[in-house]
């Protein structure tokens, strides 16, 4: 599966160059994005006519050459697999859990949170209460 974000004219001018959909370009159906919005149903007939042509694989590289935003949609597992997932630590081990990282990151700062599991239930309790006494 693949996602396209082509949200203005200029883009959707690419994307049909890219598509080889030259009479999608110039119909006056699909000039704004408002009327391509109106005539979605028969615009994305059009598309995944041609997007069923060659893999999904195929056509992100494609757009993605051409500057179009587009990409696979991917599941959860392949998404934690990407490299630059495991790069910058987005998926973190805490305890015996794997939960999301830190998004947050500085230059030479370790941002992870993975130095020790959260504590059990009511572990902390006499220490709020001892907070709140004050």
């Amino acid at each position: 599966m693949l996602a396209i974000c082509c949200g203005n004219d200029h883009l959707f001018g690419k994307l049909c160059d890219t598509l080889g959909l030259t009479e999608a370009k110039n119909d006056p159906r699909y000039a704004t994005n408002d009327k391509r919005m109106q005539n979605q149903v028969s615009l994305k007939e059009s598309m995944e006519a041609v997007l069923r042509t060659q893999p999904a694989t195929v056509w992100s590289d494609k757009l993605q050459e051409a500057g179009i935003p587009a990409g696979l949609v991917q599941t959860v597992t392949e998404a934690e697999q990407m490299p630059q997932i495991i790069e910058r630590d987005m998926i973190t081990t805490i305890g015996n859990r794997q939960v999301p990282g830190n998004p947050i990151k500085f230059g030479g700062f370790d941002s992870s949170c993975a130095g020790a599991p959260p504590p059990a239930l009511g572990a902390d309790n006499d220490k709020i209460r001892d907070y709140f006494k004050q």
